[in-house]
């Protein structure tokens, strides 16, 4: 009788089941399990990471839009940084920076907010951003900020933002210019877009427009 063993399944069930894994730790650990499960990752590597990367990632769509922006401003500056790299690690060692800087930027947002949370009457009308919304706020203003270089190729996805987006991308633009402290800007490499506030604050006038156009149509 032929042993029930995870290797003896069809190539296109090992497949699948790499696919449905939660994480890339997930998958190392299948790959490793034996040869068959080692040489179907081998082949199918770049299909089993893109269905992976939407749950390994937080908020995949909009680092996603990010890793996009730096990849067309790549294609303008062969250089980041110190030595020459190709456009695909430069990218890479970019976005991984910005990604592990926003989830400090995070606490550094809900810690200067908590004490000014509570007013006189015991109650407060500020409401302030959970991490679900300021961090893919973030990850949108730093796409702004890289695309505003080339701002011939914006990004669709950024043309499509919707006013509640939008609304909170002025409320982290505004923390990070009034809360921020320099040194953490300069600490988490947001300096940027501080110094594109302006630029940014243009682009925030002109789509909060459209979108009222659109309403006032809408309604109309």
């Amino acid at each position: 009788m032929r042993r029930l063993l995870l290797s003896n399944l069809p190539p296109e069930v090992i497949l699948q089941i790499f696919r449905y894994a939660d994480s890339f730790s997930t998958a190392n650990a299948l790959l490793r399990t034996s040869s068959v499960f080692h040489c179907i990752w081998l082949l199918n590597a770049n299909a089993i990471a893109v269905s992976i990367l939407p749950r390994a990632v937080r908020y995949y769509m909009e680092a996603r839009v990010l890793v996009h922006a730096y990849e067309q401003e790549a294609k303008l500056s062969q250089v980041y940084g110190g030595r020459p790299r190709s456009n695909r690690e430069a990218v890479i060692v970019h976005v991984r920076r910005f990604l592990e800087a926003s989830d400090l930027l995070w606490n550094f947002y809900e810690n200067s907010i908590l004490p000014n949370l509570k007013l006189p009457g015991g109650t407060s009308s500020y409401i302030p951003l959970d991490r679900d919304r300021f961090l893919p706020a973030l990850y949108r203003l730093k796409t702004l900020a890289v695309s505003c270089h080339t701002p011939q190729i914006e990004s669709p996805a950024l043309e499509s933002i919707t006013k509640a987006e939008l609304i909170d991308m002025c409320e982290v633009i505004s923390w990070l210019r009034r809360k921020c402290p320099l040194e953490t800007q300069e600490q988490l490499g947001v300096q940027e877009l501080i110094v594109q506030s302006k630029w940014l604050q243009t682009w925030f006038d002109r789509h909060l427009a459209q979108l009222r156009n659109q309403d006032l149509i809408s309604s109309g």
